[in-house]
């Protein structure tokens, strides 16, 4: 069994003793190391992850964010929505994931007509056999990367039933709740549907992106399109440790960067978007992840940007939003380094953004 030793205990797959639930359950904060134990790094992973993305990304062209994008998701555990038109490999991409990681991967094309069965399996023939009823638990109870396609086709009864088990990794079984491995949910649509605040299964989605097509096609006869296997370069136990990480690291954060955060959500709240207070949680897994994929274990000002694919609801909010998140970074720089290190063209858009405590100390220093 494989650990992450951290500054407040030790992470690790193992339920037994522990004192913190981490990532829906995927991993535990532990006093001790687990017995015959192995210490691992969570930089170690982080570094097959970007091996991974880069080797995905490589195959494609124009990709490269929207790899990146599913990298984030599964080292955070947040869910991952791609807007785009048909064909553009969304499902060749997130097969792939799925093969680096050595996981089982389910997909399906959501409709109307959707159900359970066709979401978590059939009812159990052996359970009839017995008089009782249950389900031959499979599909999406069993698969790491699950990606579901035509999200926008989907009835809500549909995205209603898949809430606990995107958001929570559960299933309800006759015998209570049970932790499915889903370590990564993709949503893929052509169409954003009922986009606001109190769209239960639209917040659950955290990482949001719309993937355009290619601006030069004449590459996409380059490359292998997905066609080159890629190398199972992880398992899943190092996934529920990085996302454990992850989460423990995301109660952690230094004052600058929490601060930060609140002055970004305060100046947002000021223009009137909405934010709800799990995306706000899960905005901070999000900023933590991106430190890891760029090799530190500390995030920094620029991890914040992280946001722009978090924090917007509605499309038509995206560049507002990531110019607030801009905004947010100058001010935030300028607090810790000094106004010469702000570029002159920038001055100008810092006045907009009113957070009480950044402003005060700008004045104080």
């Amino acid at each position: 069994m494989k650990y992450i030793k951290t500054d407040n205990g030790v992470i690790s797959t193992e339920e037994k003793n522990h004192v913190m639930r981490l990532a829906h359950g995927h991993s535990f904060l532990q006093s001790s190391p687990p017995s015959s134990g192995t210490e691992i790094s969570p930089l170690d992973i982080a570094a097959e992850v970007v091996r991974l993305r880069d080797e995905i990304s490589s195959q494609f062209v124009g990709m490269e964010q929207a790899v990146h994008l599913l990298a984030m998701g599964l080292v955070s555990g947040g869910n991952v929505f791609l807007w785009s038109l048909p064909g553009a490999a969304k499902s060749t991409m997130a097969r792939m994931m799925a093969a680096g990681i050595s996981g089982e991967f389910f997909s399906l094309n959501l409709g109307p007509d959707t159900g359970k069965s066709d979401l978590f399996g059939p009812p159990s023939l052996s359970a009839m056999k017995k008089d009782q009823w249950d389900r031959a638990w499979s599909r999406v109870a069993t698969a790491h990367i699950t990606l579901f396609d035509e999200w926008d086709k989907a009835s809500q009864v549909v995205h209603n039933q898949l809430l606990t088990a995107m958001e929570e990794k559960l299933v309800t079984t006759n015998n209570g709740n049970k932790t499915i491995p889903m370590l990564l949910g993709i949503a893929a649509a052509n169409e954003v549907v009922d986009p606001n605040p109190r769209n239960a299964s639209w917040d659950r989605l955290l990482f949001r992106m719309k993937v355009k097509y290619p601006g030069d096609y004449q590459a996409l006869l380059t490359v292998a399109g997905g066609r080159t296997p890629v190398s199972p370069r992880l398992e899943p136990e190092h996934i529920q440790l990085i996302q454990g990480w992850v989460d423990n690291k995301a109660i952690h954060l230094s004052r600058e960067i929490r601060e930060a955060m609140s002055a970004i959500y305060a100046e947002m709240k000021r223009k009137g978007f909405e934010v709800s207070p799990r995306r706000f949680v899960r905005w901070a897994r999000a900023i933590v992840a991106e430190a890891l994929l760029d090799g530190r274990t500390e995030p920094e000002m620029a991890d914040l940007f992280s946001g722009s694919n978090v924090l917007w609801v509605k499309p038509e909010d995206m560049e507002t939003v990531q110019n607030v998140q801009r905004m947010g970074y100058l001010i935030a720089n300028y607090v810790q380094v000094g106004f010469p290190h702000i570029a002159a063209n920038d001055l100008n858009t810092l006045a907009p953004l009113r957070s009480e405590f950044l402003l005060k100390n700008i004045l104080q220093s």
